[in-house]
C-alpha cells in the first residue's frame, strides 16, 4: 500500500478543494492540508529527521497533531504521542520531542515548541508532493501506540502504515468521500481518535473538530464518536433539534436506558467493539422499531469475532466465553512484553481478555473481563456470573465472590454479600446458592457467604477480589473464621 503521505497527496489531488479538517473559525481544504503537512515535513527534515528518528509530540491541536504525524510518515520516521508514556519504552529510543504551547510541560528543556508558524502552510516554496525516501519501509512500524490492560499498565504496539492504510480502507463504508463529515469527543492524542482520524482523512471524508451540538448541526455533521460520559456530557440531557444520521459509542459499558434516549437524537446508535490491536472489529446495531422498542442487531466488521471456551471450541448462544478476533491487519505483538504478546496473541487470534457470549440476534454481550475468571482445580469459573446470580437473589443487594485464599484450602469459592435489612440472610444465602448451582453448577456455589456492608471495588468500579482475599487472611490472623 505505500507511505501515507502520498495516499493523502493523492485524496488532495482529486478532490482539492473538498473540507478536511472544520473547525469553529477554520476550515481547512485538503489541499491546505498537505500544504501544512509538507511545511511540518519540512522543518523537520531541517532538525535531522530522517527514517531512523522517532518522534514524540505532546499536544492538544488537531491540526498539529495531525499534520505532524503524517510528515512524520512521509519521512519514515517513528511517531508516538505522550513522553510520560513512551518513557517507558526500551526498544525505541525517542529523538525528537515536540509540544505545543498548552502543554504544561515537564521535560528537561530538550521539547521544541511547535508554534503557528508550522501550521499556516505554504506560499510555494515548499514542494507539497511528498520526498522520495528509499529508505521507507510501510511495514516498518511507524506509530507507537500504547494500550493499557487490566493491570492499569501501559502496553505498547508498533502499528505499520500499511497496516494504517489498511485499517482505514476498512472503514471506508463509514467515511465516505465529500459525505461524511465526523466528530471525535476523544482528545487528538487518544487512540480512537487517531485511528478514525486517519480513516477519514485516507477516505476523503472530513473531521468537524468541535465539541458543541450546536455546531455539528451547523456544520452538517453525519457522524459522531464518544464514550457514553463524553456523549452525556456534550448533550446534557437534551435532544438535538435535529437528528444526526449515526452515533458510535464505545469504551464502557452503556445501558439500555441512555442508548434510548440517544437516539431521539440519533438515528442509529452502535455500540463499537474494537482495541488498539484488533481495530474496530464488531458493531452491536441499536434503533428503535417503530412502535419504539429498542433493537440490538449484531454485525461483524471485516473481522472474524469468535466466543469459544477454555479449550477454544466456538461457544453457542447465550453460552459464556473468551473473544478472540482474527483480522489481516492485527498487530504483530507488544513491544518489549513477549509475555504479554504470547498470552493475548496465539495461532493468528488476538484475544483481548474479555468474556461475552452471543446473544438472540446476533449481538455480541460483553459480560466482562477474562480476569474474573477463577480456576478451581481446573474448572474455570466466571466469577462475574456468579455475582450477578447472587445480586438477583432477593435480599441480596449487592455481592462478590472470590477464591478462598487460605493456605491449605480446597479450590472453592467464598462470597460476601449486602443483605437488605428487610430479609432473612439464611434464606437469601439460601435461595443464591440454589440459583447457582442450578445455572453454573455444584463446583461454583461458594461454600460461605458472609455479610458485608459494601463490597470492595477498584477506582474502576470492578469488583476487587484481591482486597476480598485480603480481608479473610486478615481475619483468620485474628482469629476469625
Amino acid at each position: 500500500m505505500g507511505n501515507i503521505g502520498t495516499a493523502l497527496f493523492k485524496v488532495a489531488q482529486a478532490a482539492p478543494a473538498s473540507d478536511a479538517l472544520v473547525f469553529e473559525d477554520l476550515t481547512v481544504s485538503y489541499l491546505d492540508l498537505v500544504r501544512i503537512v509538507a511545511t511540518v515535513r519540512a522543518r523537520l527534515m531541517a532538525r535531522g529527521i530522517t527514517h531512523q528518528s522517532f518522534v514524540v509530540l505532546d499536544s492538544a491541536d488537531a491540526l498539529v497533531v495531525i499534520a505532524t504525524a503524517i510528515a512524520t510518515a512521509s519521512l519514515g520516521a517513528k511517531f508516538a504521542t505522550s513522553r510520560k508514556e513512551v518513557a517507558m519504552l526500551k526498544a525505541y529510543k525517542p529523538t525528537h520531542f515536540f509540544h505545543t504551547d498548552e502543554i504544561v510541560r515537564e521535560d528537561s528543556g530538550d521539547s521544541e515548541c511547535i508554534d503557528q508558524s508550522w501550521t499556516v502552510g505554504n506560499d510555494g516554496s515548499v514542494d507539497i508532493e511528498p520526498v522520495a525516501v528509499a529508505q521507507i519501509d510501510a511495514d516498518c512500524p511507524w506509530l507507537i501506540v500504547h494500550t493499557s490492560g487490566s493491570t492499569g499498565l501501559p502496553k505498547f504496539i508498533g502499528l505499520s502504515q500499511n497496516c494504517v492504510r489498511a485499517r482505514s480502507h476498512a472503514a471506508s463504508d463509514e467515511f465516505i468521500a465529500g459525505q461524511t463529515r465526523f466528530v471525535s469527543l476523544f482528545g487528538p492524542t487518544a487512540r480512537p481518535f487517531l485511528s478514525r482520524a486517519f480513516a477519514a482523512l485516507l477516505n476523503g471524508a472530513t473531521i468537524v473538530i468541535s465539541k458543541s451540538p450546536a455546531f455539528w448541526l451547523q456544520s452538517g455533521v453525519t457522524f459522531v464518536m464518544g464514550s457514553p460520559i463524553q456523549v452525556q456530557a456534550r448533550l446534557k440531557d437534551v435532544s438535538l433539534s435535529q437528528k444526526i444520521d449515526l452515533l458510535h459509542i464505545g469504551g464502557a459499558h452503556t445501558d439500555d436506558a441512555l442508548i434510548t434516549r440517544l437516539l431521539q437524537s440519533f438515528e442509529r446508535v452502535v455500540d463499537a467493539y474494537g482495541a488498539s490491536e484488533t481495530n474496530h472489529s464488531f458493531n452491536n446495531i441499536k434503533q428503535l422499531d417503530i412502535v419504539g422498542n429498542l433493537v440490538t442487531t449484531g454485525q461483524a466488521r471485516d473481522s472474524q469475532v469468535e466466543i469459544v471456551n477454555s479449550d477454544g471450541q466456538k461457544c453457542k448462544a447465550f453460552q459464556s466465553g473468551f473473544v478472540r478476533i482474527k483480522n489481516p491487519y492485527l498487530a504483530e505483538g507488544y513491544i518489549d512484553n513477549p509475555a504479554a504478546t504470547a498470552q493475548c496473541f496465539r495461532d493468528g487470534w488476538f484475544y483481548p481478555g474479555d468474556l461475552a457470549h452471543w446473544g438472540e440476534d446476533g449481538q455480541l454481550v460483553f459480560e466482562g473481563r477474562a480476569d474474573h475468571v477463577i480456576n478451581l482445580g481446573g474448572v474455570k469459573v466466571n466469577a462475574l456470573a456468579v455475582d450477578h446470580l447472587m445480586r438477583q437473589t432477593a435480599g441480596i443487594s449487592d455481592a462478590i465472590c472470590f477464591k478462598n485464599p487460605k493456605e491449605g484450602a480446597l479450590n472453592e469459592l467464598l462470597a460476601f454479600a449486602v443483605f437488605d435489612d428487610s430479609v432473612t440472610q439464611m434464606q437469601s444465602i439460601a435461595s443464591a446458592k440454589f440459583a447457582i448451582e442450578e445455572k453454573l453448577g455444584e463446583l461454583t456455589v461458594p461454600k460461605h457467604i458472609r455479610p458485608i456492608n459494601f463490597v470492595p471495588r477498584c477506582p474502576t468500579g470492578e469488583p476487587d477480589r484481591a482486597k476480598c482475599a485480603q480481608m479473610v487472611l486478615e481475619a483468620a490472623a485474628r482469629g476469625k473464621s
